[in-house]
């Protein structure tokens, strides 16, 4: 096997995807999602085109010992505001975008189908995140931080040349020792929580996913790792979510490097500029 038949997503990077993401304890009511949607003139430039979400309730009376009246009319569904999106479409398919923020009751999402550096991607993603936090944090408290990664690499020969020594690296704290040898598409799952301690204490969840399989006739190797901080104490205030922001998440980004570091052998790395001292 030659490395120059493996091809990262991107190019000069891997990443076909990332996800940030935001939680809160109590849900939105439906006058903050409103608020939240009459954000649309301030995200306009970067995202043309807002969605709503419609959610179905459906209330049941109960009755004396759990029996229904007789020849009473079925419950009626009900929608209510149920989330807001805020999309840049790809222009590719339709139904894809390059960009997209949704925020549903519980949650706020930024996920990107295009990616650069973090240090050009993190500080738009922080300020689309810091327009909403006065509304979504009003009377709420931040209770989790999520930042996720998705890599692919293709390789572009016959399968028979991939040798998977080459592409990840010997000793991996990750994988399976016996993955190394598998001819075969093969997925890897492990998953694990870490206590961290600092300014921000709380449980720290790591998901690493590594896939190895094909699609349309194509050999790829993907992997998809899930970063999640939950705070041990609900983090209050617009300010301090503000610094959690700002110190959390990059220390994810960091974990993810340090892991895909782990995954991936030297010549992988240098292919797509992994190394410690890059901050991409």
């Amino acid at each position: 096997m030659t490395i120059e038949a493996l091809h990262p997503f991107a190019g000069d990077h891997a990443v076909q995807s990332v996800a940030f993401v935001l939680e809160w304890a109590s849900p939105l009511d439906t006058a903050a999602l409103k608020a939240v949607r009459q954000l649309a003139p301030r995200f306009q430039a970067s995202f043309p085109v807002v969605q709503e979400q419609r959610q179905i309730t459906v209330k049941v009376e109960a009755t004396a010992g759990g029996r229904s009246p007789k020849h009473k009319a079925a419950a009626t569904p009900a929608t209510e505001l149920g989330g807001i999106q805020f999309i840049h479409n790809s222009g590719h398919a339709p139904g894809t975008f390059t960009r997209m923020i949704q925020v549903q009751r519980k949650n706020c999402l930024v996920a990107l189908n295009e990616y650069s550096r973090w240090d050009t991607v993190w500080p738009r993603v922080q300020g689309w995140l810091e327009a909403l936090l006065p509304i979504v944090l009003s009377g709420r408290a931040l209770s989790a931080i999520t930042l996720q990664y998705q890599d692919v690499f293709y390789w572009r020969e016959d399968v028979s040349r991939l040798d998977l020594r080459e592409v990840f690296r010997a000793g991996s704290s990750y994988l399976p020792p016996n993955c190394l040898d598998q001819k075969s598409a093969w997925h890897s799952h492990h998953g694990f929580i870490e206590d961290i301690d600092g300014e921000w204490p709380g449980h720290l969840l790591n998901n690493v996913n590594v896939n190895v399989g094909d699609l349309n006739g194509q050999r790829q190797i993907g992997t998809m790792l899930t970063h999640k901080v939950t705070f041990g104490s609900p983090v209050w205030t617009q300010e301090r979510a503000t610094d959690a922001l700002s110190s959390v998440m990059p220390m994810l980004h960091r974990i993810n490097k340090s892991t895909l570091q782990d995954v991936f052998s030297d010549a992988v790395r240098e292919k797509i500029g992994l190394t410690v001292q890059q901050e991409g």
